[in-house]
């Protein structure tokens, strides 16, 4: 990840987890790593779409793009980049 991006991005998922959480790495899981439940997965979801002027859509709000960090990532950098 691009260190600036990483940092920003970093600090939404760790404001959204629903749990206080230490270190957080592109490999954290967001629900076995970070206590994010389903509820908190959309409320991440809505705080990235504002973030980043993106809107997700369709098969991407499927739970697989939020297993971890990495993959919540990559699915905003597309989106990002359309």
């Amino acid at each position: 990840m691009p260190q600036a991006i990483e940092a920003d991005f970093l600090s939404l998922i760790m404001k959204c987890a629903p749990e206080s959480v230490g270190q957080v790495t592109a490999s954290s899981s967001l629900k076995n790593d970070l206590g994010y439940d389903s509820r908190a997965i959309v409320s991440l979801i809505v705080a990235l779409e504002a973030r980043y002027d993106i809107s997700l859509e369709g098969q991407d709000l499927n739970l697989c793009n939020f297993n971890t960090v990495e993959s919540c990532f990559h699915l905003v950098e597309r989106y990002k980049h359309a």
